[in-house]
């Protein structure tokens, strides 16, 4: 079976930020069980830290769906500076 993984990171300097920027994107990327968002990783502590969100969607084309919105809103303020992927694993 093949697996996904989105991701979503952008430079933050505490995890407090990194939870406000995650409420100003999109309701949709997290409401809807179609993307399965995971949660969030911050790190490394002291210095430069990311503040990294996960998805697992369950098909390609759902991954390839939320990566593509992603890009799309690469202009707004809330996505600057950020960084997306995805990862298929066999």
């Amino acid at each position: 079976m093949t697996n996904y993984t989105v991701t979503l990171k952008k430079p933050m300097s505490s995890i407090q930020k990194g939870h406000e920027w995650s409420e100003a994107l999109p309701d949709k990327w997290f409401e809807t069980k179609k993307y399965h968002f995971d949660g969030h990783e911050f790190g490394p502590i002291g210095g430069k830290s990311d503040f990294t969100l996960f998805w697992y969607p369950k098909t390609y084309k759902n991954a390839i769906e939320l990566l593509y919105d992603m890009k799309k809103k690469k202009r707004i303020n809330s996505m600057k500076n950020t960084v997306f992927s995805i990862m298929i694993y066999d």
